[in-house]
């Protein structure tokens, strides 16, 4: 089962789901035997194919632009069940609350939409804002990213009246994540070229370039401006007090890491800025002057790390 799963997380294959058998679409059919494994899975530690099949709708999600809008109720409905369930594991249903970013990447106003008329918005929204600073990935902190600037920047003036409310909040944990990310791929950066110079002659020219990249990252930690260890408070009561297991992780591959996920968030901002001024000036003004220090600092040291991908 597991084997099969991750076989289907490619392009190629996942492109025989826009075909039919009979009258019903493959796509509606696989994702109906889906929510069987997710039945059938106990999602415990140690219990693969639950987190196989999470990880295969979030591949869904990213890689079929418009080709889910029919069947996207079905997402909903694999998520409120699964968040229901008070017997899967505490590390499981960090991962099902991923899925939210994913269908915020992939239609902020379908989803919003699909949520309002199935009168989730409010318990879904509760979950998944007050276990931000639960993860501890960066492959998770890349996923929030996008969900999150997707989410409260393609429609500012339109969003729900508690993303409105707590925005402020939302845009400190959002900075918080891409800082997080940015000192994880830091420390990538630093452990690639510390073994990359291994191999090299003590006194050669590459070895001194390498070396030189090596102060570069290390003086942008050091120049890391501080950061108060309170954990998020969005003023969302949270339902379980759950923790991480780093043990329990699946991940996939994802066109996602083409950029680094803070210069996403940037480009978005600045088309904003170009396309929709008055709504670029209504959400920067959310940002204290402490968090827009802390984002250019962010900013910098991921456009040095891009440079280098």
């Amino acid at each position: 089962m597991e084997d099969f799963m991750k076989n289907m997380m490619s392009i190629g294959n996942l492109g025989m789901l826009a075909k039919k058998v009979g009258e019903e679409p493959i796509m509606t059919l696989f994702i109906k035997s889906i929510i069987r494994i997710l039945q059938i899975s106990k999602n415990e530690v140690g219990d693969i194919d639950g987190y196989v099949a999470i990880s295969l709708l979030n591949t869904m999600l990213e890689q079929f632009s418009e080709k889910l809008d029919g069947v996207i109720i079905l997402f909903v409905k694999i998520l409120i069940t699964e968040l229901s369930n008070k017997e899967i594991s505490k590390a499981f249903r960090l991962h099902v609350l991923q899925m939210v970013s994913y269908m915020l990447i992939y239609n902020v106003p379908l989803t919003l939409k699909t949520f309002t008329e199935t009168n989730v918005m409010t318990p879904v929204f509760q979950n998944f804002f007050s276990s931000l600073h639960r993860y501890s990935e960066i492959e998770q902190f890349r996923n929030l990213i996008y969900g999150i600037t997707c989410l409260i920047t393609t429609d500012f003036e339109n969003l729900p009246d508690m993303i409105k409310a707590s925005m402020p909040k939302i845009v400190e944990s959002l900075i918080k994540l891409m800082r997080k990310y940015t000192q994880e791929r830091e420390r990538e950066k630093v452990d690639e070229v510390e073994d990359q110079m291994t191999a090299l002659p003590q006194d050669s020219e590459q070895r001194t370039e390498k070396n030189l990249i090596l102060e570069k990252l290390k003086e942008a930690a050091i120049n890391d401006p501080e950061e108060e260890e309170a954990e998020d408070d969005l003023d969302f009561k949270e339902d379980d007090d759950y923790l991480w297991s780093r043990t329990d992780s699946f991940y996939y591959k994802s066109k996602l890491e083409q950029i680094e996920a803070p210069l996403y968030f940037r480009d978005v901002l600045h088309s904003m800025k170009e396309q929709r001024p008055e709504s670029y000036e209504a959400f920067i003004a959310v940002f204290s002057e402490g968090s827009k220090t802390v984002l250019d600092n962010i900013i910098q040291r991921c456009e040095y790390l891009q440079a280098f991908n």
